[in-house]
């Protein structure tokens, strides 16, 4: 909120909390061997940095939440903007992030006709770094009223619970983010957003499109199972691990060209309503598409696959086009999604 600056947990004991990495027990990181070395796609990749921008003009209201418990207490007992302003007794962020002066505005905006406000997020501030999963109300204020994307040091974890819409871009989670069996009525725009460690959105329902261009996982990527009423877009996507993505139901297209899996890519019983669409995606060890039911098109071309190529029983309702050059043409489609 952003939950940054002086965060005391360590990244070891968040991931010890509830949400942590302990979630899709049943999903191991990708087995013990791997293919030659110079197979992996994530030469020139960075994983998400969990590190924390230096934000001064946040002032004395994060610092005292961070560190002590008498912080959090002060904002509880008399919430007020007073605590938001700088030495000068100005209320600028200029300094911030731009993620996060967007959700400091719209509290400062509130805040003015409802100062508790200020009360509810220093607690959820002090819930997520102590690895306490915020309530079904707390989720939904501070992600589709509040917008706030900056969690540098945290998890969050907000599985189970319904939205309208929700719009993650440019969102940085230095932790893991978990969504399991969530459900999101409209779209699920996360582009460019940055995970640390595991995202895990097994299960979960979004009604439009599952919306991910150039989204970075520091760890595994988990969306078994997730349904999407309209189209997967995933184009430039990069996950530092394995890619579980069974079993998934997309009832548009898959789009997925130039996507990078620095492990094992797994797309078994996957179903496609449209095209499948990956050219030039690059998979460091297995892609397994067994099973793999693709009503329209199946367009692979110039991948890179470090590992087997597993097609068994695949279906494709219509072409299946595969090579290593693209003769143009089969790139951008998304089948009609935004």
């Amino acid at each position: 909120m952003p939950f940054s600056n002086h965060q005391t947990n360590t990244m070891e004991e968040q991931a010890e909390s509830p949400g942590g990495t302990g979630s899709a027990e049943n999903a191991g990181s990708a087995g013990n061997a791997s293919p030659a070395e110079n197979a992996s796609p994530m030469e020139n990749a960075s994983p998400a940095e969990n590190t924390a921008p230096d934000c001064p003009s946040a002032g004395n209201f994060f610092r005292a939440i961070a560190e002590t418990v008498e912080g959090v207490r002060q904002m509880c007992d008399k919430p007020s903007l007073d605590l938001l302003r700088d030495k000068e007794g100005k209320l600028d962020f200029s300094a911030m992030e731009p993620r996060d002066r967007e959700f400091m505005a719209r509290l400062v905006k509130v805040a003015e006709l409802d100062p508790d406000v200020l009360k509810r997020v220093a607690i959820m501030r002090h819930k997520l770094n102590n690895g306490i999963k915020l309530t079904r109300t707390e989720a939904s204020e501070l992600l589709e009223q509040l917008k706030c994307k900056g969690f540098y040091l945290t998890d969050l974890d907000i599985s189970g619970y319904e939205f309208g819409e929700l719009d993650l871009t440019d969102a940085f989670f230095g932790g893991g983010y978990y969504a399991r069996y969530a459900t999101v009525r409209g779209d699920n725009r996360q582009i460019r957003m940055h995970v640390g460690r595991d995202n895990d959105e097994t299960g979960m329902y979004v009604g439009g499109d599952n919306i991910q261009h150039g989204k970075i996982v520091g760890g595994r990527n988990f969306q078994g199972g997730m349904r999407t009423g309209r189209s997967n877009i995933q184009p430039g996507m990069t996950v530092f691990a394995c890619n579980h993505q069974s079993q998934m139901e997309i009832g548009w297209s898959n789009v997925q060209d130039g996507m990078k899996v620095g492990e094992n890519n797994d797309q078994n019983r996957t179903k496609v309503g449209i095209d499948n669409i990956q050219n030039r995606m690059k998979v460091g060890w297995d892609n397994d598409q067994e099973g793999m039911e693709v009503g329209g098109n199946n367009i692979q071309y110039e991948r890179e696959i470090g590992g087997r190529d597993n097609r068994k029983g695949m279906k494709v309702g219509g072409k299946d086009c595969r090579g290593e050059k693209d003769p143009g043409g089969t790139s951008g489609k998304d089948g009609g999604g935004g």
